[in-house]
């Protein structure tokens, strides 16, 4: 038996929280979970519906794609401080994500490294950069054995289920918690925001 968890990416879905909220914390076999993923997503076609995604999560995995992600930040944070053209990048695949519906600063962590990926590859190669590109597909590759199940509707397609809070200005004070203490997301967030109330302007001039 494995523990699941169920993201819902998007509102508009308007999934009866009920059904969500008694699932969270159901241990189910993964047949059944992603069964159940796959009946909504024929629900919701049914429906003519194209803003909705669902995902189950593979609890157990939790540890190793965070600490792949440790090993991305630790690899990138040195380019962004050092290389324009690194964070011209990130900011380029930051502003291509799609906006979560009731949550603006958060966004789809695998939807960010395939952006980022495409985006460095007109970057100049270096060793260190060649160290980079190696953990994000390491990463994503431990993002997707932890995603057993995944559908979305056409005007969400390239989400992957797994969403972390990623602001493009502001880090809000609330920001807390044992993820953040255990790990080194905020760490990148801190140099990619730069804590600046003019980002946003230079996000825009950045990502060109």
């Amino acid at each position: 038996m494995s523990q699941h968890i169920l993201v819902e990416a998007y509102e508009h879905s308007d999934t009866p929280k009920e059904v969500i909220e008694a699932l969270l914390t159901e241990t189910e076999t993964d047949h059944t979970a992603r069964q159940f993923v796959f009946g909504y997503d024929r629900v919701q076609r049914r429906r003519e519906l194209d803003r909705y995604s669902l995902s189950v999560f593979e609890l157990k995995c939790l540890d190793s794609v965070a600490d792949a992600l440790d090993l991305f930040v630790q690899r990138c944070i040195p380019l962004l401080t050092n290389q324009e053209t690194v964070m011209r990048a990130a900011c380029a695949a930051r502003v291509r994500l799609h906006k979560m519906s009731g949550l603006p600063f958060y966004a789809d962590l695998g939807e960010f490294l395939e952006a980022f990926l495409t985006e460095l590859n007109t970057v100049k190669r270096t060793p260190a950069l060649e160290k980079l590109t190696i953990s994000i597909i390491d990463l994503l590759e431990e993002l997707n054995k932890a995603v057993l199940a995944s559908v979305s509707g056409r005007s969400c397609s390239g989400l992957h289920g797994c969403s972390l809070y990623f602001p493009t200005s502001h880090i809000d004070s609330s920001y807390s918690g044992a993820f953040v203490k255990e790990h080194t997301w905020r760490s990148f967030l801190e140099r990619f925001t730069g804590h600046s109330t003019t980002f946003p302007l230079r996000l825009k001039v950045l990502a060109g």
